[in-house]
């Protein structure tokens, strides 16, 4: 029987952008696990999976702890959002 998969979707987006800059390392990490469409399956785990990259990274001591930024659980517009601001905090051109 073959495996039913979503048409494209991220479940899970772990350390999407990492930027280099001045030797400092600027990572957002997404975890989304709640989804509104009932045709997805919610995925518990994306939060804790979310906070063990950040503990991870710190552990590493590739990242610093004010470095990294955690978001859960957004809508498409909400993530865009964020993921411009953490571009325009971190000094990206984009």
């Amino acid at each position: 029987m073959k495996r039913k998969t979503p048409l494209v979707i991220i479940n899970i987006i772990l350390l999407s952008l990492t930027l280099q800059l001045h030797t400092k390392t600027h990572v957002l990490i997404i975890g989304n696990g709640d989804y509104e469409d009932h045709a997805i399956r919610d995925l518990p785990g994306a939060l804790e999976d979310a906070q063990k990259m950040k503990e991870t990274l710190i552990q590493l001591e590739m990242a610093n702890e004010q470095d990294i930024q955690v978001i859960n659980n957004l809508t498409m517009m909400s993530l865009k959002i964020n993921i411009l601001e953490f571009l325009k905090k971190s000094g990206s051109t984009y």
